[in-house]
């Protein structure tokens, strides 16, 4: 009886602690562009494949651009990064991008899938889904720092002496 007074006290408290927190301001509105290019099933055969994408230079040279597929072989619902090692770990995965067409703009994703050596993988894989997300900066900034001299990171990144 002690017990279940006490887990009912703790819950009412919890509860009221939870419900009476002050609401924090908004942030700012985030990026709301966001694109995503869903393409379906395709065998692998030679190595390659190549996705086409209708975006503008300005676009992709501004951009986030993540690719994620589903092997064949696993569930549905899993998804893999590219760059990446492949199901099994059989393979790696490698992808880039060039302009195939200026007037209307058009890109080319190229994957490629290459053994743990480098070598091309040509055993056939089918990818049953490939995902690529476009996701275009808010703000670009120059890094103008020297990634070579650790002092000159440390003051970009503000970091403090320990």
């Amino acid at each position: 009886m002690k017990i279940e007074k006490f887990f009912l006290l703790f819950a009412l408290s919890c509860s009221a602690f939870i419900t009476s927190c002050k609401k924090g301001e908004h942030g700012p509105p985030g990026n709301a562009n966001v694109e995503v290019y869903n393409f379906g099933s395709q065998t692998i055969s030679g190595g390659s494949a190549n996705y086409t994408l209708n975006i503008s230079r300005g676009k992709i040279d501004s951009s986030l651009v993540l690719v994620y597929y589903n092997p064949s072989t696993e569930q549905e619902t899993t998804w893999y990064p590219i760059p990446g090692i492949g199901s099994g770990s059989l393979y790696q995965t490698r992808y880039f991008i060039y302009q195939t067409s200026t007037n209307p703009s058009v890109y080319t994703l190229a994957v490629r899938l290459v053994k743990m050596d480098g070598a091309i993988y040509t055993t056939p894989v089918t990818f049953t889904k490939l995902k690529v997300v476009i996701a275009p900066a808010s703000s670009i900034q120059n890094a103008s720092v020297d990634q070579n001299n650790f002092y000159s990171v440390k003051q970009y990144l503000h970091l403090a002496d320990n």
